[in-house]
């Protein structure tokens, strides 16, 4: 699709992509300080348009806007009406979901220039390999082990790019990050998990302090309904480097083997496996609170 044809709403008005955009005032452009979401939308077998996890996208975004005190102006119900207007006119692919603050409070004078904003934006599924290969790296930024931080989407993640760049500078297709004393956590823009004697781990939610991986939540899901046993928990680098294999997720990779941690490489088909129940299931449904049966520890209190 060209770049013409890509559609983008801000405050639920279409807009040209090319010339869409916020005022330079604008808080979130100065300093990061906003929020986002990322939503896959996939026709299911029906050709409907289903919005993979769309409760639990809900529930992450208000979750977030109150970790970092933002008012979502719009109501739920507000905001699903334009995510649906920009899927039909896309198609398959991701919607991401920018909330803007607009100047900084106390500055009234200057809102009228830079007030706040919701921007939609569609884009096609990126194409990924179909292995991982990454390099494990030290993450100071971390909230673990913060009782007052919180890991969350805000707009901030010039450092989870630069573990990126880094990995890619390496050769590797990304990082794989880990708390200062070895404590596996999480990839810059995925969930790591790794599968030892047929069982699945997944590092927890609550006691690393990582944020809530929606494509986690419904693929563990999936997989627990299939007869796997699932665990959550604390997990060393050294038990992942002794693991059988290991697999990514996140809302476009969906799930991906790992072929190689630093120099550790590990076989790949029970993750291919995987991938397909992951596949198959994700679009069973649009929303998923009620149906969450693993252990893993999506949080739903807001």
């Amino acid at each position: 699709m060209s770049v013409q044809k890509i559609p983008v709403l801000v405050n639920g008005e279409l807009l040209d992509p090319k010339t869409a955009a916020v005022s330079v005032w604008d808080t979130t452009l100065q300093r990061g300080d906003g929020l986002f979401e990322m939503i896959y939308v996939k026709r299911n077998a029906e050709g409907k348009l289903v919005f993979v996890g769309l409760d639990l996208h809900f529930a992450r975004i208000f979750r977030s806007a109150k970790q970092i005190m933002y008012q979502v102006d719009q109501s739920r119900d507000v905001l699903e009406q334009w995510m649906r207007k920009l899927a039909e006119l896309g198609g398959t692919g991701k919607i991401r979901i920018l909330f803007t603050r607009g100047v900084e409070d106390g500055k009234t004078e200057m809102k009228e220039f830079a007030p706040k904003s919701v921007i939609m934006l569609w884009h096609p599924v990126p194409q990924y390999k179909d292995r991982e290969e990454l390099l494990p790296l030290e993450y100071p930024w971390s909230c673990y082990p913060s009782k007052t931080c919180q890991t969350t989407k805000w707009m901030s993640y010039a450092s989870n790019m630069l573990m990126t760049r880094i990995a890619e500078k390496e050769e590797f297709t990304d990082a794989l990050l880990m708390t200062p004393d070895g404590y596996l956590l999480e990839g810059p823009t995925f969930s790591i998990n790794f599968i030892k004697n047929g069982e699945i781990y997944t590092p927890s939610v609550k006691q690393m302090n990582i944020l809530p991986s929606i494509t986690t939540a419904i693929v563990l899901t999936l997989l627990h309904n299939k007869g796997y046993k699932t665990h959550i928990g604390k997990y060393h680098m050294d038990e992942v480097l002794a693991a059988d294999e290991v697999f990514v997720m996140s809302a476009t990779r969906i799930l991906i083997p790992v072929e190689r941690i630093g120099e550790k490489k590990y076989t790949v088909e029970e993750g291919f496996k995987l991938r397909e129940i992951a596949k198959e299931g994700l679009t069973e449904r649009e929303n998923w609170i009620g149906h969450l049966t693993s252990p893993y520890d999506f949080p739903l209190d807001l």
